[in-house]
Formats: structure tokens, C-alpha cells, sequence
């Protein structure tokens, strides 16, 4: 039985919710969900690539602004199309960039990912952040930070 129909529905759930939902309709295991690490490498491979104002309420992108973002000088990866929306973003809100921002950059730097990364297999993720000693806590934080923030914005921000 479906409870709601897609893609009318979705904007008013939670990415977390659809998530369950969908796994509990096709009986996925819990134990095959993802991992902190890799959901916490895919958020962040997910703004590394999206070239898109990440303040909340904020649509611009590099085409709608005519020039590239400016980046967070504190995690030097999340990027804002003004000083005025990087300050909502630290400041204002429901996701705080700056409750996240010095383990952004920790995770990034430990990792050592560029500026475009490679998407990477779940897997490797995995053991790479088992490898460099990457904190679970941290990592947790930077996951939920992300999930808040694609929350929030209402958008297809989505961990």
C-alpha cells in the first residue's frame, strides 16, 4: 500500500523520511544503509560539484549570477554568491554553517580532496575514513548538518 504519491508529496517530507519510507516499501535491511562516512563524502562531493549558493533560501548559481561562487574562507569549500548570504549562513537559520565548518575542513584536509573530487564507491569511502582515523562524531555532524540544511532550503540539496 502507498502511503503518498511521488514527486507531488515529496517536497513536504523530510529527505530522511522519503528515504525510510522507500526502503521500508522495497524491505531494504537496515543493515544495508548507508554509512555516516560515506553519506557525510557524498554530501560534501555533492556541494564540491554543484556549483550553487549554499545559504539557505538562496537560488543563485554560477549561470544565474554570470561568475563564479566565493568559498567559505574557514572550510574553503562551501560556496555563497555574496558576503550577505555567506553571513546568513554562519549566523542565521536552522543550519548553521558555523556549527560545521571546522570539521568540514578537518574531513576535507584529512581526506585530502580536491576542489572536483571523483565520486567514490561507498566502500572505499568506508575504509578510507577508517584509514586517515576520520572522527564518527565529526562525521555525524557534518551528515546532519547537510540533511538540516536540504530540509530547510526545501530544494534538491539532498545527502
Amino acid at each position: 500500500m502507498q502511503m503518498f504519491s511521488l514527486p507531488e508529496d515529496a517536497p513536504k517530507y523530510h529527505p530522511l523520511i522519503l528515504t525510510t519510507l522507500k526502503r521500508q516499501q522495497e524491505n531494504v535491511p537496515v543493515s544495508l544503509e548507508r554509512s555516516p562516512f560515506t553519506s557525510a563524502y557524498d554530501a560534501i562531493w555533492t556541494i564540491l560539484v554543484r556549483d550553487r549558493c549554499h545559504a539557505v533560501g538562496c537560488s543563485q548559481t554560477v549561470s544565474s549570477k554570470g561568475q563564479k561562487l566565493q568559498y567559505c574562507g574557514g572550510c574553503r569549500r562551501v560556496p555563497y554568491c555574496s558576503p550577505e548570504c555567506q553571513k546568513s549562513a554562519w549566523k542565521y537559520g536552522p543550519a548553521l554553517h558555523k556549527a560545521v565548518c571546522r570539521k568540514l575542513r578537518k574531513f576535507c584536509d584529512v581526506l585530502k580532496l580536491p576542489a572536483k573530487p571523483e565520486h567514490a564507491e561507498d566502500s572505499v569511502v568506508d575504509k578510507w575514513c577508517e584509514t586517515m582515523g576520520i572522527s564518527l562524531d565529526d562525521v555525524v555532524v557534518i551528515k546532519l548538518h547537510f540533511e538540516d540544511l536540504a530540509f530547510s532550503d526545501g530544494k534538491s540539496n539532498s545527502v
